[in-house]
């Protein structure tokens, strides 16, 4: 004889079986969007394998549109045997000219094509300079080893986990940045630890906060923190280092320098951001300027745009800083998220303290808030294949604000310190 199961046990073990049947969906879901994530970034590092391989063999020569197989880095190279150039004649010491057989276009001439022109402050040239001393295929490497291995140490010294830091140096905008030569691993590593560091005061954050100077915009959200937290100490330490860095520079190349910079730099700089996108598309471009440009506004009132989210950006840096209201981590990512939005010039190398910012969402966001974070990470690097292939507009800064989002909606997880 079969006996009839209880109708409150049939009950139990169907409530049981759609719970399962949940969180397998849930798990596979999470499966899904892990391979997602990984897929994404495999076919991104293979792309940028693909340019480092590709500059063997290239010509090493940069005249009118033929750029160097290094891409921004060659720019660097030919400006630092330029300046260096330039020591020899005040000084009176010998220096191979032999770089201008690859430098056939000088950089650092009124005459040199605005693509191709010196945009940098005569500080600059403490940078560069050294690494113009190799030969150009080697000072490539040199100069990214040095930088990879430079953030690495003062993000550590600055707090971050070894985990957070490899999430921002071999993030998707850290690809871009290595592969083009570029800054954005050093002046990321300058902003992000002059932030972690500012409410201590001590004169590394002040050291870091001085080295901005060197690419000024990118300093503006450490300026206002500072200022909120009244850091006096760190504030005083880079002024010095800047003040150092102007009268040193000013001694070796000269008042022409800075005349070059501010009178010829600056402004072939600005007519460059400043083309109509529809003739040249910038698609590497991050900033509120260049986005509302691509939504169709002239540029007037696109500079109008940038004005006002920039007064809300330092509005919000300056209510993020107020001492307690926030614990470091958030604030921190909250304003390199929002340094974004501070200024009409910026492209994807400038977000690898984005990246890192990003990777430490990752680290301490749960479930779907860290799928969230792991898509913030990608676009650092994706947004300029988005934007060139897909959407025709410039997109980032919303990739900014919810970065500032999501940090705010966690600024209260146990993780963070």
């Amino acid at each position: 004889m079969i006996s009839k199961m209880p109708l409150w046990q049939a009950q139990d073990m169907q409530a049981s079986s759609s719970a399962a049947g949940a969180t397998a969906q849930v798990r596979f879901s999470f499966v899904l969007a892990a391979a997602l994530v990984v897929g994404l970034y495999l076919a991104f590092l293979a792309a940028h394998l693909v340019l480092l391989y590709q500059m063997h063999g290239q010509t090493e020569v940069l005249r009118g549109e033929h750029q160097l197989p290094q891409k921004d880095f060659g720019l660097f190279w030919c400006a630092g045997n330029g300046l260096i150039s330039q020591l020899a004649q005040s000084f009176h010491f010998h220096f191979s000219q032999s770089f201008r057989q690859v430098c056939q276009n000088d950089i650092l001439s009124p005459q040199s094509p605005i693509d191709q022109a010196w945009p940098y402050p005569p500080t600059m040239g403490f940078l560069v300079a050294p690494f113009a001393l190799l030969p150009l295929g080697e000072a490539f490497w040199v100069w990214r080893l040095f930088s990879v291995c430079v953030a690495a140490l003062l993000l550590r010294r600055a707090g971050l986990s070894w985990q957070i830091i490899s999430l921002g140096l071999a993030s998707p905008a850290a690809l871009h940045d290595f592969t083009n030569g570029q800054n954005g691993t050093l002046t990321g590593a300058w902003l992000l630890a002059a932030l972690l560091l500012a409410g201590h005061g001590n004169r590394l954050a002040g050291f870091c906060a001085g080295l901005l100077s060197l690419k000024p915009h990118l300093g503006v959200g450490v300026s206002v923190a500072a200022l909120r937290l009244r850091a006096w100490r760190m504030i005083g330490w880079a002024v010095a280092v800047a003040f150092f860095l102007a009268v040193a520079a000013t001694y070796l190349w000269g008042l022409h320098g800075w005349v070059w910079f501010f009178g010829i730099a600056q402004h072939d700089e600005w007519l460059w951001a400043s083309r109509p996108i529809k003739q040249v598309f910038p698609g590497a471009a991050i900033t509120v300027y260049d986005m509302v440009r691509s939504f169709g506004l002239a540029d007037r009132s696109a500079l109008v745009v940038q004005g006002l989210a920039s007064i809300l950006a330092i509005c919000l840096i300056w209510h993020c800083w107020a001492p307690g209201r926030l614990k470091l981590m958030p604030r921190v990512i909250i304003t390199v998220c929002l340094n974004v939005w501070i200024v009409p010039h910026g492209f994807m190398y400038d977000l690898v303290a984005f990246s890192v910012a990003m990777g430490a969402l990752v680290v301490v966001c749960k479930g779907w808030q860290r799928f969230a974070a792991c898509l913030l990470w990608l676009m650092a690097g994706y947004t300029g294949v988005i934007s060139v292939m897909l959407t025709h507009l410039l997109l980032f800064p919303l990739v900014a604000l919810a970065g500032a989002a999501l940090a705010w909606k966690v600024r209260d997880a146990p993780a963070w310190r």
